[in-house]
């Protein structure tokens, strides 16, 4: 699982406020103003969660899932309303929603629905193997107390293997993993965050299946 949420907010500021927020707990965030730029979005990379308000101008909120559950993307929804009526309700679980969360929206709030969303969708967002936790909400690997640095993309590749333990994790699956298309990638750049990755937690979870990819033993 990633931690990338994908905001539709066309309160430019309220939406700011949000994302902010939101990073600062560890997700990784991309705020759009309107429907179609969100789609675009959905079709550059992929997300673990998106946060949708209802009453966007041109196509609102509960037509954009529409959409996408057409397509077939499930990824979770949540939707922000300032409607309470029984038929907003009705047409966004409708449309495919987990859960809505009336405005003015308190963080507190937002922060927990999205934490049992993701948890209900994703499972626990705590994998342990020898010393080691990694903590998927909080964006962390511990050892002991102790707190063990990692990049970003090296900590997103760590969570993927560890999420496939004991399964060959092809160099295709982490190239979609780690970039967006219109990112470039090289098997380089993957060993070099493999190279972070067994600096920090020991060379003997990691094997080469070469040609292939890699698989996460423990």
């Amino acid at each position: 699982m990633s931690n990338r949420v994908l905001l539709v907010e066309d309160d430019a500021l309220f939406g700011e406020t949000i994302a902010e927020y939101l990073e600062d707990l560890g997700y990784e965030v991309a705020h759009h103003l309107d429907a179609s730029s969100a789609i675009d979005a959905t079709f550059a990379q992929r997300f673990s969660l998106y946060v949708l308000d209802v009453q966007l101008p041109s196509q609102n909120g509960i037509d954009l899932l529409y959409s996408l559950r057409a397509s077939g993307d499930m990824t979770p929804a949540l939707y922000l309303t300032s409607s309470q009526a029984k038929e907003t309700l009705t047409a966004g679980f409708a449309a495919g929603c987990d859960d809505f969360l009336t405005k003015p929206v308190d963080l507190e709030e937002l922060r927990l629905r999205i934490k049992a969303l993701m948890r209900r969708t994703y499972g626990d967002s705590r994998m342990t193997f020898g010393q080691f936790v990694l903590d998927s909400e909080r964006q962390t690997l511990m050892r002991g107390s102790e707190v063990t640095p990692l990049k970003p993309k090296a900590f997103a590749l760590l969570q993927l293997l560890l999420s496939q333990k004991g399964r060959t994790v092809t160099i295709e699956q982490i190239q979609e993993r780690l970039y967006t298309h219109a990112q470039t990638s090289s098997n380089g750049a993957i060993r070099v965050y493999l190279n972070e990755i067994k600096r920090a937690i020991g060379e003997e979870f990691i094997t080469n299946i070469r040609g292939i990819g890699y698989r996460f033993d423990a």
